[in-house]
């Protein structure tokens, strides 16, 4: 490693190539979730343990039926919570479209990924307004809305997309399907399928990542012909334990879910259908399982590599007769699996020991000794709460603002705190 470190940046990429293909993956399925009453479809989770005082919960949000009405709202986002990941309580919606001409929301809000930046909670999601955009695309795109507390009220930012390629058709799938990672070094990493007939199998898709310091401005760090990963619909998480980005994909009319990992976020072991997570063992014959969610910290890390992933599953014949399926995986089990000893991952059993959100790593690999299970420490970051008390995106929202972020972290003058967006 120290000789490969000082190597030009290239030779490095093709380490982490070499290196991911030596990594090792195990998984179980688990069965359904239960958040009742169930809709037709729910698929695209964006799943969180946060520790606290009153217990640790799993937060979840996922894609799910709209109002019904043919012209707008085809899919709302909803949030269920877990006390132990098993059972879940009665989904409440947290995002909606916006029946207005200005915003790119209008016909629905979806495939959300929620992190945690700088103490602000910003839920990424894909936006289409095919009715009377200002621009007049009509395609996908990625908008952002952000809230202080992970069960929001979630404020948007309307008219405006992180995230778009307006060259794209507009009656292709474009760009959506959004999922962010907190990097090691404080950037915020969103990574993305960009699907379009001319790019051809498999399914027409490229998985792009672009980065940002304040959550709302982004600078692509791949773009065609170059992309990070060749597929769609993809979760990525930053696994500190191995220093690897794990990704977990599954697109819509495939039943397969599989897995790669990078060494430095951008470059990803290439797609292979071998590389899977066993799923749902009584799918209907003519069933898919497809876009997953990594349950993980708020920030999008894990603190080992035993964790879980849920995904939409077929429990009927039907295409969109898609309920939330369970199944746990393990990356680098040699170190990281203590699931003998530990309930969900090490990042749930910290953050119940500490009372508040926790880094748990795998302390005794194997072991059966649940007083000497994982290692703790709770979950650090910078935010502006010296400075705005109640959180950047309430102070601007009160100053008449869309949204807001914090704009210094760790900062203590008032004047000098949140950055406000319109």
């Amino acid at each position: 490693l120290v000789v490969m470190e000082v190597l030009p940046l290239l030779c490095c990429a093709l380490f982490a190539l070499v290196r991911a293909s030596d990594v090792a993956f195990n998984s179980t399925p688990r069965g359904f979730e239960s958040p009742t009453p169930a809709t037709q479809y729910e698929y695209g989770p964006s799943i969180h343990v946060v520790g606290g005082s009153g217990g640790t919960k799993y937060y979840e949000f996922y894609c799910s039926p709209g109002s019904g009405d043919a012209d707008w709202a085809w899919d709302y986002i909803r949030m269920t919570t877990s006390k132990d990941g098993f059972t879940w309580s009665t989904p409440s919606v947290v995002l909606q479209p916006e029946n207005t001409a200005k915003a790119l929301d209008r016909n629905s809000v979806c495939d959300p990924s929620v992190v945690q930046y700088n103490g602000v909670w910003f839920m990424y999601y894909t936006c289409i307004n095919t009715i009377s955009p200002a621009d007049g695309y009509i395609g996908n795109r990625i908008c952002v809305a952000a809230a202080d507390n992970i069960a929001g009220p979630y404020h948007k930012l309307l008219g405006r997309a992180v995230v778009e390629d307006l060259s794209c058709p507009g009656e292709q799938y474009c760009v959506g399907q959004p999922s962010a990672v907190v990097s090691p070094n404080n950037t915020l990493m969103l990574y993305y399928s960009n699907v379009q007939a001319k790019f051809g199998g498999p399914n027409c898709g490229h998985i792009h990542v672009s980065a940002s310091t304040d959550g709302v401005n982004f600078q692509p760090l791949t773009s065609e012909p170059d992309y990070a990963y060749y597929q769609r619909d993809v979760d990525v998480k930053y696994d500190r334990e191995s220093d690897l980005y794990l990704m977990i994909q599954g697109d819509v009319g495939s039943t397969v879910i599989t897995w790669s990992t990078s060494e430095d976020g951008v470059h990803f072991e290439s797609w292979n259908e071998s590389r899977a997570v066993v799923t749902n063992p009584s799918l209907p014959a003519s069933g898919d399982n497809n876009n997953p969610g990594i349950a993980g910290l708020p920030d999008g890390t894990l603190g080992s590599g035993m964790t879980w992933v849920a995904y939409g599953s077929s429990y009927a014949a039907e295409w969109g007769d898609w309920h939330l399926f369970r199944s746990d995986v393990v990356l680098e089990p040699e170190r990281s699996d203590c699931s003998q000893c530990a309930q969900n991952s090490c990042d749930w059993v910290c953050s119940e020991f500490l009372h508040t959100t926790a880094v748990g790593r795998c302390a005794v690999a194997g072991s059966t000794d649940t007083e000497h299970c994982c290692e703790c420490e709770p979950l650090k970051h910078a935010d502006c709460s010296s400075c705005a008390p109640a959180g950047c995106v309430t102070a601007c929202v009160g100053a008449g603002y869309q949204m807001g972020v914090c704009g210094n972290p760790g900062g203590t003058d008032p004047e000098h705190c949140c950055s406000c967006f319109n």
